[in-house]
């Protein structure tokens, strides 16, 4: 059996922070991004994978809709 990955994530604390730090980093742009939420970048060459950053404080919220 195989198994493969597509999303890893990173509970942060600093979202413009981590995302410019990972920016200049891995020398891509976010590919998306929810705000202060979350964000994602998609890792060429990986077909699909995506290395994610979650603003833990976000998370944390409960959210009533």
């Amino acid at each position: 059996m195989k198994i493969k990955l597509d999303h890893i994530y990173f509970f942060v604390e600093d979202m413009e922070k981590a995302v410019n730090f990972y920016e200049l980093f891995l020398g891509i742009k976010a590919t998306h991004r929810e705000g202060d939420r979350w964000a994602d970048f998609e890792i060429e060459g990986q077909d699909g994978m995506y290395f994610g950053l979650l603003n833990k404080k976000a998370i944390d919220e409960k959210i009533v809709v």
